[in-house]
C-alpha cells in the first residue's frame, strides 16, 4: 500500500504549500493520476506461473516419413518448421482425386517401409514388392491434394512410385506426393493461437505419448482378456517415461533445461488405426471407403479405451472433454507444437511438464 500512501501525501503537499496560483490545478491532477494508477496496479493480480507436475525423460523418438507407413526409430531428430520432426509425414500417397491415403482405408500401408534420412532418394519396400527408389523431386509441377478439409499443393514424385504403390494396394491411379516448404498448412487456430504449420499429419506436427499410460491400458486389456498392444499402435513421435499414467491430460508445456519448449495444445482423439496390428497389417475393423472420419470403431484396444478414456467419461476433468461432440471419442496421447526450428530432441532428454494455463487446454 505504500505507493498509494505516497500518492495521497503528494497530493496534500502540493495542495497545501501554495507555491502555485490557486487556479493552477496541474499538481493536484498529476498527483490524483498517480493515485489512480497505483490503485489500478494494486488491483491487477499477477499471472500465476503454471505448476510443474512431472519431470519426464524421452524414451523413444520416431519419424514417419510417409503418412500411414512404417516409422523409423531415431536416437535424435531435428525440429522442422514444416513437419514438426524433420521430414515427418513429408510424403503421402494420394488417390486419383488427390485425396490422402491412410490405414483407415488401406491397413497394409503400415508394412511400407521408407528409408530415413531421405536425402536425394526416397526408397520404399513392402512384402512381395520389388525395392523402389524414388528420386526426390522438390521443384516439379504442383498437384492439388486434400488432407482432411485442407487443400494443399504438393509435388508429384513420378511414375515409378505411382506404379509401385498402385500395384501394392491393387488400386489404380495412386500417386506419391511430397509436401514442399513453399506450401503452408496452418494447424487449427482454435487450439494453437500462435501460427504453426504442419505437413501431412492429421492435424498437428508432433504426437506425444506417455509410457505409463500404455502400461495402464495394457493392464486393463488383460483384465478384459484382450491382448496387450505395443506403443506403435498409436504412432507417436515422442514417448516419455517417468510420469504417472494419464498425467499428460493436465500438461500445458514441456520445457527442457536449455529453454526448448514443446507446447501441449490438444488431446488426441483416436480413429480405428490403433486397431491395426502394425507388424502384420491385420485388423478386425472393416476398412472404409475413404479416410475421412469413421470414429474409433469397436475393436481392441479402442473398445477398452472407451470404458475409461471417452469424452463422456472424462467430461468432468477439463472443459475440452465436456463438449458433446467428443462424447464418443476416445483419447490417447497429446498433440504438440513447437517454435524452435533447428533444435534437436533426443532420447534421454529430460523435460519439466507444467500444468495448463488457467481455464483451458490451450497454452500457446
Amino acid at each position: 500500500m505504500w505507493p498509494l500512501l505516497l500518492g495521497v501525501a503528494e497530493a496534500r503537499r502540493r495542495t497545501d504549500v501554495g507555491v502555485a496560483e490557486a487556479s493552477d490545478m496541474t499538481p493536484l491532477v498529476a498527483a490524483a493520476f498517480v493515485v489512480l494508477v497505483t490503485i489500478a496496479l494494486l488491483l491487477i493480480k499477477p499471472k500465476k506461473k503454471p505448476e510443474v507436475t512431472a519431470t519426464v525423460m524421452v524414451s523413444h523418438v520416431t519419424v514417419y516419413p510417409v503418412k500411414s507407413c512404417k516409422g523409423v526409430r531415431l536416437a535424435t531428430c531435428v525440429l522442422d518448421k514444416t513437419c514438426g520432426l524433420k521430414d515427418d509425414r513429408r510424403y503421402s500417397f494420394v488417390d486419383a482425386h488427390g485425396v490422402f491415403l491412410s490405414q483407415r482405408r488401406f491397413p497394409k500401408l503400415c508394412l511400407v517401409a521408407p528409408t530415413y534420412p531421405i536425402g536425394d532418394v526416397l526408397s520404399l519396400k513392402a512384402p512381395g514388392m520389388p525395392f523402389c527408389s524414388v528420386p526426390v523431386d522438390k521443384t516439379g509441377p504442383l498437384k492439388k491434394c486434400r488432407i482432411w478439409a485442407d487443400a494443399v499443393q504438393a509435388v508429384d514424385q513420378g511414375e515409378a512410385a505411382a506404379e509401385w504403390i498402385s500395384d501394392y494396394l491393387k488400386t489404380p491411379g495412386l500417386r506419391l506426393v511430397r509436401f514442399p516448404d513453399s506450401s503452408k498448412r496452418r494447424v487449427d487456430a482454435k487450439y494453437a493461437k500462435k501460427a504453426c504449420a504442419t505437413a501431412f499429419s492429421d492435424g498437428f506436427p508432433i504426437l506425444l505419448a506417455n509410457h505409463d499410460s500404455l502400461a495402464d491400458l495394457n493392464m486393463r486389456l488383460a483384465q478384459n482378456r484382450s491382448t496387450p498392444v505395443p506403443m506403435d499402435r498409436f504412432r507417436p513421435n515422442i514417448v516419455v517415461a517417468g510420469a504417472p499414467a494419464w498425467r499428460e491430460d493436465g500438461w500445458g508445456s514441456l520445457t527442457r533445461a536449455d529453454g526448448l519448449v514443446l507446447d501441449v495444445v490438444k488431446p488426441c482423439a483416436r480413429c480405428k488405426i490403433p486397431t491395426v496390428d502394425q507388424a502384420t497389417g491385420r485388423t478386425g475393423a472393416p476398412s472404409g471407403a475413404d479416410d475421412l472420419g469413421g470414429g474409433p470403431g469397436s475393436m481392441e484396444p479402442n473398445r477398452t479405451l472407451k470404458e475409461f478414456r471417452s469424452g463422456a467419461v472424462l467430461a468432468g476433468r477439463y472443459s475440452f472433454f465436456a463438449e458433446p461432440k467428443r462424447a464418443h471419442n476416445v483419447f490417447f496421447g497429446q498433440n504438440l507444437v513447437h517454435f524452435a526450428p533447428g533444435a534437436e530432441v533426443a532420447v534421454g532428454d529430460r523435460f519439466q511438464c507444467a500444468g495448463k494455463a488457467a481455464g483451458g487446454c490451450v497454452v500457446c
